[in-house]
């Protein structure tokens, strides 16, 4: 006898649930009560493990696939915590030297990077959004615990993303596929509720074989139904990204610790080191509204914020950097490019008196 036959007998025949139980050669369906009125409207419980879920839509035709891992991830089942899509450390190294990592920064936290820039590496402030990478890569070679913390947390966060965008796509093609013929699911790929009825009404709409089984059964309706998964999940898997899926809030909290740290430690340099210099001179630019790396015009004393007609040729001038409490000046003048470092005393020389230089 088959199972199908088996469902029938029950039905017309008031036989006991064990003849159900023993044609269920999938041990799928549990009579779980029993109507004694009307017992087609007996309730009926397909309880499925999950990998015999998956696999009705993975090789429904026979054919195996790679997906089963993402599947059981995205119905979180066999995941751990690992990383599934990408090498998250290696990832989030690169998205900092990249500069990409710095669009999820929250605005109080690039304000913090901003402090930081200001102290250490004003020069990178000028433009700050297309130094991004410059920024990222100084970040790295100067703080490397701290960025290597913000960067790590950043590719977890981001590989967890992708997992959420996977379940919802896998959820959509798992999840409340088999509801509209009757078959009602408490939880997906594991357990749904039907009525000896419906399970008899759909095997006949189904087609399918009455003496197969009813994982076979279901299959043959997947296939039927063009519900069989035959793409590779891990082909073009950034597809699955959205950023409502990125826990932006744990990300925030990390960056701001870690740049906190970083102020800490400058702040504690500043006091005795060249730090405090730098920032004299930082300070100092700012209030003449100079910037990092932007050509000017020399100028003369007496007319000072104006350029003189009979200088002739003007030379041009730029602030290129802060180091060990001296500003780095590049001249570009017509017989090609110069350098020259000043501390405070020479830099407000070479300002109003040009001339000397």
């Amino acid at each position: 006898m088959s199972l199908y036959k088996a469902l029938i007998d029950f039905r017309d025949n008031d036989n006991d649930p064990m003849w159900i139980k023993q044609e269920d050669t999938d041990d799928i369906v549990r009579v779980r009560s029993i109507n004694k009125t009307k017992r087609g409207k007996s309730l009926l419980y397909l309880d499925f493990d999950n990998e015999t879920y998956v696999k009705m839509f993975t090789d429904a035709d026979g054919r195996e696939n790679n997906n089963s891992f993402l599947i059981n991830v995205a119905l979180g089942r066999g995941y751990y915590g690992d990383s599934v899509f990408i090498d998250t450390y290696y990832f989030g190294d690169e998205e900092m030297k990249e500069g990409m990592i710095f669009r999820y920064f929250s605005n109080e936290n690039i304000q913090l990077l901003k402090k930081i820039l200001r102290i250490a590496a004003p020069s990178l402030l000028t433009k700050m959004e297309d130094k991004y990478d410059e920024i990222g890569r100084w970040l790295m070679s100067n703080f490397e615990s701290n960025a290597n913390e913000i960067a790590s947390v950043y590719g977890y966060e981001y590989d967890l993303a992708l997992i959420q965008g996977l379940r919802q796509y896998i959820n959509q093609k798992f999840c409340n596929v088999f509801t509209p013929y009757g078959i009602i699911e408490k939880t997906c790929a594991s357990e749904y509720y039907t009525t000896v009825d419906n399970l008899i009404r759909f095997w006949d709409d189904s087609g399918a074989d009455k003496e197969l089984s009813i994982t076979e059964m279901f299959k043959f309706f997947i296939l039927k139904e063009g519900l069989e998964l035959d793409e590779d999940l891990y082909d073009d898997y950034y597809a699955y990204y959205d950023n409502a899926n990125f826990d932006q809030m744990n990300f925030d909290r990390t960056v701001d610790r870690e740049l906190e740290s970083i102020l800490e430690k400058l702040e504690e340099q500043q006091e005795e080191g060249t730090l405090a210099l730098n920032l004299e001179i930082y300070e100092f630019l700012s209030k003449q509204q100079y910037q990092f790396d932007e050509w000017y015009p020399q100028k003369s004393e007496k007319t000072f914020g104006k350029v003189e007609k009979n200088m002739g040729e003007i030379n041009y001038f730029k602030f290129k950097d802060l180091s060990d409490g001296e500003v780095i000046v590049l001249f570009q003048t017509p017989s090609g490019v110069k350098k020259s470092s000043m501390d405070l005393e020479k830099l407000k020389l070479f300002l109003y008196h040009p001339e000397l230089f």
